[in-house]
């Protein structure tokens, strides 16, 4: 009997507190992020075919790395937010991942322009946050 509560104890802990804006919401969070990888690799393909590969220079690359991990980083941090933290979905909840998703493409059209542009999108992503 010991187990089969510890199982039930473990399967509680581990399920969403609220499975249908969970799954509502990951899905916005994970749509918004796919739209926000797509434009970055738009802009590496964009970049290998005018620029080839060979001019490509460190600071260029370091955008790159860093436009991906702060994808990376948004949207692993909603999925477990929005995992183990249970609240009434809002207007503004579709509205906080979607300025996200805008902050981050220009973040990541700003990649390739001017070495200004870039901090200046980083910043207001992280201002945004």
């Amino acid at each position: 009997m010991g187990n089969k509560t510890q199982l039930n104890l473990k399967t509680v802990l581990h399920e969403p507190i609220t499975p249908y804006s969970t799954n509502a919401y990951n899905t916005l969070i994970s749509v918004i992020q796919g739209i926000a990888l797509a434009a970055l690799f738009y802009i590496i393909n964009e970049s290998i075919v005018k620029l080839k590969p060979a001019s490509f220079d460190i600071s260029f690359v370091c955008r790159i790395v860093l436009a991906f991990l702060l994808i990376c980083l948004i949207w692993h941090r909603y999925i477990v937010h929005d995992q183990y933290i249970a609240w009434r979905l809002t207007v503004f909840d579709t509205i906080i991942p979607m300025v996200f998703a805008l902050l981050q493409i220009f973040l990541i059209l700003s990649i390739p322009k001017s070495p200004f542009l870039f901090p200046l999108c980083l910043a207001s992503l992280f201002f945004g946050g």
